[in-house]
């Protein structure tokens, strides 16, 4: 984490994805930050809002018409 400059993760997804976040701050202490993936349409609006670029990763772990479906009513910009 120290090589990136970075202090924590936010992490936005279903249960296998909070399930990761929690083992990365339970074991490697992680600062982690969970949101679950329904607030992703808020996204948008909280960076236009702060003038704000954010970037998000979608996955599909079996069907990735999934992640291309959320990826475009993400709204981006």
């Amino acid at each position: 984490m120290e090589i990136h400059l970075l202090d924590g993760l936010i992490v936005i997804g279903g249960e296998g994805t909070l399930a990761t976040a929690w083992k990365l701050h339970s074991e490697l202490e992680v600062p982690v930050v969970a949101v679950p993936r329904r607030s992703v349409d808020r996204l948008h609006s909280t960076a236009e809002a702060h003038q704000r670029v954010m970037v998000l990763e979608v996955m599909g772990r079996h069907a990735g018409w999934i992640a291309t479906h959320a990826g475009i009513a993400g709204g981006p910009t």
